[in-house]
């Protein structure tokens, strides 16, 4: 359901906003009030072509934005990653220069997509224009719609997602089984590499930290030094010249009891400075250089860096890369007894399929003799017998074609398949039958109020 509209720029209107509510909607206003604007950025927002006609003179760009229940694209945003809670929002931009972006809930998308998604949210219809039922890929989804027929497809599918998945394992275990020897020295001489490295998580970013510590030495050592004996390491050191000011500021109070405060304020930073000042020399006192130790370390870290670019991949990457090998070994070299029992589990997988998709295609026939039934009442409406076919006439279009939808229908359901492909088009006919007979009836209403 299209919940709101919003258009800037487009054609002769600058800016509007327009709210629909549950129900029919009726726009009505004298021509050129901008009816077909609305409807054009409406095809826009489905995926038609757009050109640079449809933005306003003197404007840089145009843009149609739409927000609509996502309850009947739900599947769709799932197989394209996009995120939609309680409502789905389109957005279309085109320029003055004929280019042209969609965003679905803020994620680009490309108008072959935005079509493919625009034919679940909403369907325009003009004289003679039935898009949605024309296309033969929805067929099956609206007989599906009709006969409420989510639970059996989902449960089909499900059933069909867990055989592909069997068969892509056997699939791949028999391709092992063919290049068994070839892959199995080839793992184990990747699984050998690495359990040689001896990988640990956290290793690599210990080492660089260490490292970077022994390169600067000496500067770190003389910025210690330097620290340490300023704060406390010689007479005139912050915590002496601190000290002194904390017996003055004490005795200074002993006269002034709005100075009382002052005392504890700089007895704690002198704590402070005398805390850090010790901080400092345990820190110099560990401070310790070894050739030998910053080479181990450098050794190291060449390792550990040679093998990231070889696999491509980082230090967690290099892990999980010796674990997947483990794990491929261990299938390939039990991959015949694997492959013995994924064949029975795939004849078991088969029938459970099988049972799903007799139950879909049986629920279906029922979905599409009921749709039959709702053709013989238009049938009968417009005076024609059930089984029978009425002769042709000028004055009589609308049941014409209401017949013919019968028929075909009829025929769907009962299996003739050379009977599909015209009751497709018969369907939109019946779909017009219908849209015409109503418009008769509302005439005569009203010619006859």
């Amino acid at each position: 359901m299209l919940r709101e509209l919003h258009i800037e720029n487009v054609a002769v209107i600058e800016r509007a906003d327009l709210e629909l509510g549950p129900g029919l909607n009726i726009l009505t206003g004298e021509t050129g009030a901008g009816k077909s604007i609305l409807v054009d950025a409406m095809h826009a927002i489905l995926g038609a072509r757009a050109s640079r006609e449809l933005v306003r003179t003197g404007a840089e760009k145009a843009v149609v934005c739409a927000t609509f229940d996502p309850d009947p694209c739900r599947d769709w945003c799932e197989e394209n990653e996009i995120e939609c809670d309680d409502e789905l929002i389109i957005r279309r931009q085109i320029t003055a220069e004929g280019k042209t972006s969609c965003r679905v809930c803020g994620v680009p998308v490309t108008t072959a997509q935005l079509r493919t998604l625009g034919a679940l949210l909403l369907d325009i219809h003009g004289q003679n224009d039935g898009q949605h039922l024309l296309d033969e890929r929805e067929h099956l989804r609206n007989l599906d719609r009709f006969g409420q027929l989510e639970p059996e497809l989902t449960r089909y599918r499900e059933q069909y997602r867990a055989y592909q998945a069997l068969c892509k394992e056997r699939d791949t275990l028999s391709t092992y089984e063919n290049e068994k020897e070839l892959l199995t020295e080839s793992l184990r001489r990747q699984i050998e590499e690495l359990e040689r490295a001896e990988l640990k998580a956290g290793e690599e970013a210990e080492l660089t930290e260490r490292s970077d510590l022994l390169r600067n030495f000496e500067k770190l050592s003389e910025a210690v030094d330097q620290a340490y004996d300023l704060l406390a390491g010689r007479d005139d050191s912050a915590t002496a010249l601190a000290g002194e000011a904390l017996s003055e500021i004490e005795r200074a109070a002993n006269y002034a009891g709005e100075l009382a405060p002052l005392p504890e304020a700089v007895k704690g930073a002198v704590f402070t400075l005398q805390d850090a000042a010790e901080t400092l020399r345990d820190f110099r006192d560990g401070l310790d250089f070894s050739d030998e130790e910053f080479d181990r370390i450098e050794t190291r870290l060449s390792l550990l860096r040679r093998l990231e670019r070889k696999y491509n991949t980082d230090e967690a990457g290099l892990i999980d890369t010796l674990e997947a090998a483990r794990t491929r070994l261990n299938q390939i070299e039990y991959a015949g007894d694997r492959l013995q029992k994924l064949e029975t589990l795939i004849t078991k997988q088969a029938q459970q399929t099988l049972a799903a998709a007799m139950e879909l295609t049986h629920k279906r026939t029922e979905a599409a003799s009921r749709s039959s039934c709702g053709a013989s009442g238009c049938n009968r409406s417009s005076g024609v017998r059930a089984g029978t076919t009425p002769p042709p006439r000028s004055s009589g279009r609308a049941s014409v074609n209401c017949a013919r939808a019968v028929h075909a229908v009829r025929a769907l359901s009962r299996g003739d398949h050379t009977a599909r492909r015209y009751a497709r088009i018969s369907e939109y006919r019946r779909r017009q039958c219908a849209f015409f007979d109503l418009g008769k009836c509302r005439r005569g209403a009203w010619a006859h109020q």
